[in-house]
């Protein structure tokens, strides 16, 4: 197994504030409904994880669209009174950005400033690079105390010259039932990967979430992967982004559990 379909994606939506721009967005209602307002715009991907949009809308029809948005704020509750954001860049890539709360500024004329939070990021990805197993691929970014082998970095010097340096990840391999799931760190350290193949009895979409279910316990804290792809197995996969599960926990529990000299730490992530 190997994390193939997300490698393209890390450096591109991971390393620090990222800015997406987009020359056409779609504001949505209803569904089977038109867009409520079209334009250009941006993602933006900030430095603390959370994302936004910005966009320059123009209404489909201003006095419906402005009756949406009060409808919108006076039932924050109600899903179907509420908004979803779609966007593509200039590379072609479609982003859903799903139910969000929008957020009127300026209006001059036919021009309309909006904006508003992304919960989770989604795209399809398909074609060169896309894993052909039906499996799934996460990457938590931040570290995660688990019984992972350190990296290996490997030197060869000739003559006294270092002539060959290469470096490998360290890997923790867990058999789960009918299902193998491979942990490793990136080279840094700074993220923990997670490679699985579904099952019949771990299948699309529930895998990917039930791995990180353990770790809460193991963790005594809530720990989520901010990016996921979810491959089909038919050069196909689907690719979610959020924002990071936070700075690690103080509770006690997890200080705990954090201790390599705990009881039955390395046991935990063992198999039965």
């Amino acid at each position: 197994m190997s994390a193939r379909t997300l490698s393209r994606w890390v450096d591109r939506l991971l390393r620090g504030p990222v800015t997406i721009e987009c020359p056409h967005m779609e504001i949505l209602g209803r569904d089977h409904e038109p867009p409520v307002f079209t334009g250009p715009g941006h993602i933006k991907i900030g430095a603390d994880t959370k994302i936004s949009f910005f966009m320059h809308g123009t209404p489909r029809d201003g006095s419906d669209a402005f009756r949406k948005i009060v409808q919108a704020q006076k039932n924050p509750y109600e899903i179907l009174q509420q908004f979803r954001v779609n966007a593509v860049g200039y590379d072609g890539t479609e982003w859903s950005g799903g139910w969000t709360k929008l957020i009127l500024g300026e209006v001059q004329g036919n021009g309309w400033s909006l904006s508003g939070p992304i919960h989770r990021l989604h795209t399809d990805a398909e074609g060169f690079g896309v894993s052909d197993k039906s499996s799934v691929e996460l990457v938590y970014d931040r570290p995660l105390r688990l019984p992972i082998p350190m990296n290996m970095v490997k030197t060869v010097f000739r003559d006294g010259k270092e002539v060959l340096s290469s470096r490998s990840s360290g890997t923790k391999t867990v058999s789960v039932i009918d299902t193998i799931i491979e942990f490793y760190c990136s080279a840094d350290r700074e993220r923990v990967w997670v490679v699985a193949d579904t099952s019949r009895t771990f299948p699309h979409p529930h895998l990917e979430n039930w791995i990180s279910e353990p770790l809460n316990l193991l963790l005594g804290e809530v720990v989520y992967p901010r990016l996921r792809a979810r491959n089909f197995g038919n050069g196909k996969a689907f690719i979610s982004l959020g924002s990071s599960s936070g700075a690690p926990a103080n509770s006690l529990t997890a200080n705990i559990l954090r201790q390599r000299s705990a009881p039955g730490w390395r046991a935990l992530l063992e198999p039965v």
